[in-house]
C-alpha cells in the first residue's frame, strides 16, 4: 500500500510486485539512481498511471522453510530468533517444507492464463491455473502438459541463478 502526493486514493496497481521492489521504488520516489545490482524494480511509474512495456513476467517464490529459521547465529544482520519461537518449530508436528516456484501474470507458454507454481525441496510439486482456481485448492500438476512443465522448471533454475539486472532480464522473458 502506498500513500502520498499524486498517488490516486483506491489506486490499483495490477501488476506483480513483491518486497524487492519497495527500495527501488523508494529511491525512485526520492529522484536517487536504482543501481544495477537490486533484483527489484521500481513501481512509481504504475503509481503514477504509466504502463511500462519492461515490467516482470513472472515472479520467483522462494521460502527457506523451518530450516532457514537463526538459530544463534552470531551474524549482526540476523535478528536473534526468540527462543519460544524456535522451541515451537521444533516441536511443529507441521511445517511447510522450503520450496522455490513461479507466479506469472500470464502464461507466455499457452492460453491458460495466470498461474501459481511451487516445487518443495521434497520433490512435491503444485501447479494452480488462477484464472480457473483463484484459491489455489486444486493441484494441476499431474494432469498438466509435460512441455509446460519442463519450461517451468528451467525458468525456475534461471531465476534462480540470477541476480540485478541478469534477473530482471530473465523475469521479461520465459527460456
Amino acid at each position: 500500500m502506498v500513500r502520498g502526493p499524486h498517488v490516486a486514493e483506491g489506486k490499483i496497481v495490477d501488476v506483480i510486485t513483491a518486497n524487492v521492489d519497495y527500495a527501488p521504488t523508494f529511491a525512485d520516489i526520492a529522484n536517487i539512481a536504482i543501481p544495477n545490482f537490486v533484483d527489484g524494480r521500481s513501481f512509481l511509474p504504475y503509481i503514477n498511471g504509466f504502463r511500462t512495456e519492461s515490467w516482470r513476467a513472472v515472479m520467483l517464490l522462494e521460502s527457506g522453510g523451518a530450516q532457514s529459521i537463526n538459530r544463534g547465529s552470531k551474524n549482526p544482520l540476523f535478528e536473534v530468533q526468540d527462543p519460544f519461537d524456535i522451541d515451537l518449530l521444533d516441536n511443529a508436528k507441521y511445517t511447510i517444507p522450503a520450496f522455490t516456484g513461479l507466479r506469472l501474470a500470464k502464461n507466455p507458454f499457452n492460453d491458460n492464463g495466470p498461474l501459481t507454481y511451487i516445487a518443495y525441496d521434497t520433490d512435491e510439486k503444485e501447479l494452480y491455473f488462477l484464472d480457473r482456481d483463484p484459491y489455489q485448492l486444486e493441484n494441476s500438476w499431474v494432469v498438466a502438459d509435460e512441455t509446460l512443465k519442463t519450461k517451468l522448471d528451467a525458468w525456475t533454475k534461471l531465476l534462480r541463478a540470477a541476480k540485478g539486472q541478469a534477473l530482471r532480464d530473465i523475469e521479461q522473458t520465459p527460456p
